[in-house]
Protein backbone atom coordinates (compact mmCIF):
# COMPACT_ATOMS: atom_id res chain seq x y z
CA UNK A 1 0.00 0.00 0.00
CA UNK A 2 1.22 3.58 -0.49
CA UNK A 3 1.72 6.45 1.43
CA UNK A 4 -1.97 7.77 -0.04
CA UNK A 5 -3.53 5.08 1.32
CA UNK A 6 -7.63 6.13 1.08
CA UNK A 7 -10.68 4.70 2.89
CA UNK A 8 -12.59 2.99 0.56
CA UNK A 9 -15.90 1.25 1.00
CA UNK A 10 -15.88 -1.79 -1.85
CA UNK A 11 -18.93 -1.02 -4.17
CA UNK A 12 -21.48 -3.86 -2.89
CA UNK A 13 -21.28 -2.14 0.47
CA UNK A 14 -21.94 1.37 -0.79
CA UNK A 15 -25.15 2.37 0.66
CA UNK A 16 -28.00 3.83 -1.27
CA UNK A 17 -29.08 7.57 -1.32
CA UNK A 18 -32.08 7.20 0.81
CA UNK A 19 -30.26 4.52 3.17
CA UNK A 20 -31.78 6.30 6.43
CA UNK A 21 -35.16 5.89 4.83
CA UNK A 22 -35.02 2.02 4.19
CA UNK A 23 -33.13 1.47 7.53
CA UNK A 24 -36.54 3.42 9.41
CA UNK A 25 -38.79 1.78 7.29
CA UNK A 26 -37.58 -1.59 7.84
CA UNK A 27 -37.58 -0.75 11.51
CA UNK A 28 -41.09 0.19 11.19
CA UNK A 29 -42.21 -2.89 9.57
CA UNK A 30 -40.15 -5.12 12.03
CA UNK A 31 -42.23 -3.14 15.17
CA UNK A 32 -38.97 -1.66 16.62
CA UNK A 33 -40.34 2.19 16.66
CA UNK A 34 -43.59 3.29 14.98
CA UNK A 35 -43.79 6.64 12.39
CA UNK A 36 -44.15 8.86 15.27
CA UNK A 37 -41.31 7.90 16.96
CA UNK A 38 -39.38 8.31 13.72
CA UNK A 39 -41.05 11.71 13.56
CA UNK A 40 -39.62 13.00 16.59
CA UNK A 41 -36.38 12.00 16.50
CA UNK A 42 -35.64 13.74 13.13
CA UNK A 43 -37.26 16.88 14.59
CA UNK A 44 -34.51 16.38 17.63
CA UNK A 45 -31.95 15.57 14.67
CA UNK A 46 -32.35 18.22 13.33
CA UNK A 47 -31.78 21.05 16.01
CA UNK A 48 -29.19 18.61 17.92
CA UNK A 49 -26.80 18.03 14.59
CA UNK A 50 -24.49 16.07 15.46
CA UNK A 51 -25.59 11.88 16.16
CA UNK A 52 -27.02 10.16 13.23
CA UNK A 53 -30.48 8.80 13.15
CA UNK A 54 -29.60 5.65 14.70
CA UNK A 55 -27.55 7.03 17.51
CA UNK A 56 -30.45 9.61 18.28
CA UNK A 57 -32.70 5.98 18.47
CA UNK A 58 -30.64 4.25 20.72
CA UNK A 59 -29.51 7.85 22.85
CA UNK A 60 -33.69 8.77 23.13
CA UNK A 61 -34.21 5.07 23.87
CA UNK A 62 -37.10 4.82 21.03
CA UNK A 63 -34.89 1.88 19.80
CA UNK A 64 -32.32 -0.77 21.35
CA UNK A 65 -28.79 -0.83 19.79
CA UNK A 66 -29.04 -4.51 18.78
CA UNK A 67 -32.48 -3.48 16.78
CA UNK A 68 -30.85 -0.86 14.76
CA UNK A 69 -27.68 -2.47 14.42
CA UNK A 70 -29.56 -5.48 12.59
CA UNK A 71 -31.43 -3.05 10.52
CA UNK A 72 -27.60 -1.37 9.59
CA UNK A 73 -26.42 -4.27 9.03
CA UNK A 74 -29.87 -5.96 6.62
CA UNK A 75 -30.07 -2.19 4.97
CA UNK A 76 -25.99 -1.58 4.27
CA UNK A 77 -25.36 -5.13 3.34
CA UNK A 78 -22.31 -4.83 5.87
CA UNK A 79 -21.84 -8.37 8.16
CA UNK A 80 -22.95 -7.85 11.60
CA UNK A 81 -20.73 -8.65 14.66
CA UNK A 82 -21.47 -9.42 18.41
CA UNK A 83 -20.13 -8.60 21.60
CA UNK A 84 -17.85 -12.10 21.26
CA UNK A 85 -16.09 -11.32 18.36
CA UNK A 86 -14.31 -8.00 19.69
CA UNK A 87 -10.79 -8.87 20.99
CA UNK A 88 -9.94 -8.09 24.35
CA UNK A 89 -6.60 -6.61 23.31
CA UNK A 90 -6.33 -3.42 21.03
CA UNK A 91 -5.15 -4.50 18.00
CA UNK A 92 -3.66 -1.20 17.29
CA UNK A 93 -1.85 -0.84 20.62
CA UNK A 94 -2.25 2.22 21.68
CA UNK A 95 -1.32 3.95 18.45
CA UNK A 96 -4.74 5.90 19.13
CA UNK A 97 -6.40 7.03 21.81
CA UNK A 98 -8.75 5.68 23.49
CA UNK A 99 -10.81 8.75 23.33
CA UNK A 100 -11.07 9.12 19.38
CA UNK A 101 -12.63 5.21 19.71
CA UNK A 102 -15.45 6.29 22.21
CA UNK A 103 -16.15 9.40 20.67
CA UNK A 104 -16.97 7.63 17.15
CA UNK A 105 -17.90 4.75 18.33
CA UNK A 106 -15.71 3.03 16.54
CA UNK A 107 -13.75 -0.21 17.51
CA UNK A 108 -11.17 -2.29 15.47
CA UNK A 109 -12.29 -6.22 15.44
CA UNK A 110 -8.39 -7.10 12.95
CA UNK A 111 -5.30 -5.47 12.17
CA UNK A 112 -4.34 -7.20 9.01
CA UNK A 113 -1.34 -6.46 7.07
CA UNK A 114 -3.39 -4.89 3.81
CA UNK A 115 -6.09 -3.78 5.92
CA UNK A 116 -8.01 -2.85 9.25
CA UNK A 117 -11.43 -4.29 10.04
CA UNK A 118 -13.09 -2.02 12.50
CA UNK A 119 -16.77 -2.17 13.82
CA UNK A 120 -19.12 0.91 13.57
CA UNK A 121 -22.80 1.76 14.82
CA UNK A 122 -23.08 4.26 11.59
CA UNK A 123 -21.27 3.24 8.36
CA UNK A 124 -22.77 6.36 6.98
CA UNK A 125 -20.69 8.30 9.18
CA UNK A 126 -17.06 7.96 7.83
CA UNK A 127 -14.72 10.74 9.56
CA UNK A 128 -13.60 8.09 12.34
CA UNK A 129 -12.91 5.04 9.18
CA UNK A 130 -11.46 7.93 6.80
CA UNK A 131 -8.96 8.51 9.82
CA UNK A 132 -8.06 5.42 10.87
CA UNK A 133 -6.99 4.91 7.25
CA UNK A 134 -4.99 7.73 7.04
CA UNK A 135 -3.81 7.04 10.17
CA UNK A 136 -2.88 3.71 9.60
CA UNK A 137 -1.65 3.77 5.98
CA UNK A 138 -4.37 1.16 5.28
CA UNK A 139 -7.88 0.28 3.78
CA UNK A 140 -10.20 0.09 5.91
CA UNK A 141 -13.32 -3.25 6.17
CA UNK A 142 -16.52 -2.16 8.08
CA UNK A 143 -18.43 -4.14 10.04
CA UNK A 144 -21.61 -3.62 12.13
CA UNK A 145 -22.14 -3.24 15.93
CA UNK A 146 -24.45 -2.56 18.51
CA UNK A 147 -23.05 0.82 20.41
CA UNK A 148 -23.30 -0.99 23.62
CA UNK A 149 -21.06 -3.55 22.51
CA UNK A 150 -18.63 -1.33 20.80
CA UNK A 151 -18.19 0.74 23.92
CA UNK A 152 -17.75 -2.19 26.44
CA UNK A 153 -15.45 -3.52 23.56
CA UNK A 154 -13.48 -0.07 24.09
CA UNK A 155 -13.28 -0.27 27.98
CA UNK A 156 -12.07 -3.73 28.12
CA UNK A 157 -9.61 -3.39 25.41
CA UNK A 158 -8.31 0.25 26.74
CA UNK A 159 -9.77 -0.31 30.62
CA UNK A 160 -10.81 3.36 32.33
CA UNK A 161 -8.88 6.42 32.08
CA UNK A 162 -6.67 5.48 29.34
Amino acid sequence: MTASATFEIPQKYKAPDNFYDLFSQLLIKRKKMTPADLIKVQRLKDASGGDSLPEQLIKLGLCADKDVADAIAETSGLPRIGEEDYPLVPPLGEHVTMSFFKEYHIVVVADEPERLVVAVVDPMKTFAPEALSLRCNKAVDLKIGALLDIDNAIEKQFGSGK
